[in-house]
Parts: structure tokens; C-alpha cells; sequence
């Protein structure tokens, strides 16, 4: 007979953890460095070019990461009045702009080591083994799951260093993981971009397609109450199919091109395409 001590021990169950916060930290710290990097390529004369984020210059380009990321880190913000400009049309746009202006008086080669210095620090933050997708983290929100804050923080960064690529004249940089996560963010919204805010009837189709990059096909029907639902299949024949390319898909998500300078090829219903990409801008 076996005694009790001879028994075999059972095997441990393996520990339940959350997802690890790895590829969205690396896709983070990737088009941060990569934005730090074109500054460190700019002339004197750059900083002072303006942007396609209206109103801004590639130094508040700069200014504009800076003042974010020490926010996410609770650092105090300045004590700084807000000049009431014609850009800034809520109160999101004077949260960001205090940062902004305040940094003005400053050269960019300044403004950009603030950066790097705030980059180290971060990254401190977020390279804990301990944070997860579902740790919250604070961010230009309040406190959210990591995953979401972060989410956010690469479309933001990876958007904002393409405005100063388009600026200066240089490539956009489109196959990157930063590019990635941006382009995932912008079809999260999709489904209430054409259910809600396109205004279409009930039963209307929508195809976006991609091409390039982190290209893709997603379809989406409008249903009861104009609630968006996505489609497991693409539909052979939708009530409009929007084709264009990944920079043109990303600069007007980011309300950076308007829909007349976006180039993109409409098949079906013109009215609801023209509908559907005035929608589509989902920045604030």
C-alpha cells in the first residue's frame, strides 16, 4: 500500500498572468526614437516650419510630446496662461496647447533634450516587469488598462512625427510597429465612424480597403439605431467601397488632409462614400 508520503505531488498549476506589455512598450519606444531621431537631423530653419496639425510649428510638434509625456508621469504642470488661438476648438486643445506655448520661447535642440531625458524616465515606468495589458496606467485620458493608454500614446507620437516628416520633406514612415498599432487604432473606431457618424440608413454596406502597409479589408454594416457592425466577410457587392493607401487612410483619420485632398478610389454609392470619409477623421 502507498502511505501518504509516498504519494506523487501534484503538478503545480501553471500561474494565470495578464498579457505582458512588450509589443506595445517596443512599438512605443521605437517611434519615439525614431521622432528624436529627426530632430537630431533638423537645421535651424526647420523648427520654425509649419505643420499639416493646424497651427502648429515642428518645434510645438516637439513641444507638444514633451508636455504629454511629463503629464503621464505627473510631473506639475506649468503654471502658464493659455492664449486663446483660433486652432484650439475644446478644452482638450488648451490642455495641450499650455504645454505647447509654454515651450515657445525655448530652442528646438532645448525642447528636443527635454524629450530624450522625459523618454528615459518613461521608459523606466513602463519597462516593469510587472505591468501588464490590464495594469492601469495614466495617461492624456486619466487612468486606463495599459494596453488602451498606450495604444493611444504610439497612434499619437507616430502621427505627430509624420507631421514633421511631411514638413521637412522627408519619407513617411509607414512599415513600422509604431505604424502598426496607429492603423489598428483608426479601425477600432470604424464601426461607429460608419454606424454612427456617417449618418447612412439601415442596411447600408461599407468596405475600406487598404493598400500598403498594414493594409487591410474591413466591412461594416449599419444596423438598428445606427449601430455599426462589423463583418466577418468582405461583401461582393457593398453600398460603397472606399480603396486608398495607408498613408492617405492615416493622414485623414488624423483630420491632417482634407477629404478633397485625400486621394482614395469611391465604387458604389459616391454620396455615402464622400459621407463616410468626412467621418473618418476620429482625432481630436
Amino acid at each position: 500500500m502507498t502511505t501518504t508520503d509516498d504519494a506523487p505531488t501534484p503538478p503545480t498549476p501553471p500561474t494565470q498572468t495578464a498579457p505582458p506589455l512588450t509589443p506595445y512598450v517596443d512599438a512605443y519606444e521605437q517611434t519615439m526614437r525614431a521622432t528624436i531621431a529627426l530632430g537630431h537631423e533638423l537645421e535651424e530653419a526647420d523648427w520654425d516650419r509649419p505643420t499639416e496639425c493646424p497651427g502648429w510649428t515642428v518645434h510645438d510638434q516637439f513641444a507638444h510630446l514633451v508636455g504629454v509625456e511629463r503629464a503621464v508621469l505627473a510631473d506639475p504642470r506649468p503654471e502658464h496662461p493659455v492664449p486663446d488661438l483660433p486652432h484650439m476648438r475644446n478644452e482638450f486643445a488648451q490642455f495641450t496647447e499650455l504645454d505647447v506655448d509654454y515651450r515657445r520661447d525655448r530652442s528646438g535642440p532645448v525642447v528636443l533634450a527635454e524629450l530624450e531625458e522625459t523618454l528615459d524616465r518613461r521608459l523606466a515606468v513602463l519597462r516593469d516587469p510587472a505591468l501588464t495589458e490590464e495594469s492601469m496606467l495614466l495617461g492624456p485620458f486619466g487612468m486606463r488598462p495599459a494596453r488602451l493608454t498606450l495604444g493611444v500614446r504610439v497612434f499619437d507620437i507616430w502621427a505627430h512625427g509624420e507631421d514633421v516628416r511631411r514638413a521637412t520633406g522627408r519619407p513617411a514612415d509607414l512599415d513600422s510597429a509604431a505604424a502598426g498599432v496607429a492603423v489598428r487604432w483608426i479601425r477600432r473606431a470604424l464601426a461607429k465612424v460608419i454606424g454612427t457618424d456617417a449618418g447612412l440608413p439601415e442596411g447600408s454596406t461599407v468596405v475600406i480597403e487598404v493598400v500598403g502597409p498594414h493594409g487591410f479589408a474591413d466591412a461594416v454594416r449599419v444596423g438598428a439605431e445606427g449601430r455599426g457592425e462589423r463583418l466577418s466577410e468582405v461583401p461582393v457587392d457593398p453600398t460603397v467601397r472606399l480603396t486608398l493607401g495607408t498613408e492617405a487612410f492615416t493622414r485623414r483619420a488624423c483630420g491632417r488632409w482634407s477629404v478633397e485632398a485625400t486621394p482614395v478610389e469611391v465604387t458604389g454609392d459616391a454620396a455615402a462614400g464622400q459621407a463616410v470619409l468626412t467621418a473618418l477623421t476620429i482625432t481630436p
